[in-house]
């Protein structure tokens, strides 16, 4: 998976390290986290809140056309769209917690690993919490082991396919061919066929 906004991440590494080695109520500081793990897939490093939030790398097919067709009939152009993360936050914040000596590079680490968002529909959003993979990733699957089928795994079981996107203008267009899962244990390729 590519890692965007490079410059955000490391500075909420840096914000989320401070934050666990200083003595918050568990609320607060559950509370500060979540939205610092929210911000590393919406918000620019320039200070802009959302200014990422629907120019992700990755969108469903479905995503692309409803962005499409609503930029055609003049509505919000992210109108029936969602951010969604590809490793839910809490599970992210589970595994930051769970560091022993928290550093920022480790931190890092686990945000580089696990910190993903693409564009789906409602629908397709709708979809994943129906199976019960709202606040989970599928059984089989553990943190422990960064790999691209981890981070895909609620898609692979709800049966969502993600393209690789570009941006022209507001306009979004596949610059890959669609990306594939062959089985739900075998890393995503491009579809030769």
């Amino acid at each position: 998976m590519k890692i965007d906004n490079p410059e955000n991440r490391i500075a909420i590494a840096n914000l989320i390290c401070d934050l666990r080695l200083k003595d918050y109520p568990i609320n607060i500081y559950k509370r500060l986290i979540n939205t610092l793990l929210w911000s590393v897939t919406t918000d620019s490093y320039n200070g802009k809140v959302d200014d990422i939030k629907y120019k992700k790398l990755y969108w469903t097919e479905k995503a692309i056309k409803k962005r499409n067709k609503n930029i055609k009939d003049k509505v919000d152009i992210n109108k029936g769209l969602r951010h969604e993360h590809l490793i839910p936050k809490n599970l992210i914040r589970n595994s930051i917690e769970s560091l022993k000596q928290p550093t920022p590079e480790l931190i890092l680490e686990v945000i580089n690993n696990y910190e993903f968002a693409a564009i789906v529909t409602k629908e397709e959003d709708d979809k994943i919490n129906k199976i019960g993979l709202r606040q989970k990733i599928p059984k089989g699957y553990t943190l422990e082991n960064a790999t691209e089928d981890l981070v895909l795994s609620r898609y692979i079981e709800a049966g969502i396919k993600l393209y690789e996107v570009q941006f022209i203008e507001n306009e979004v267009r596949s610059i890959n061919e669609k990306l594939i899962f062959k089985n739900k244990k075998h890393i995503i390729r491009p579809d030769k066929g």
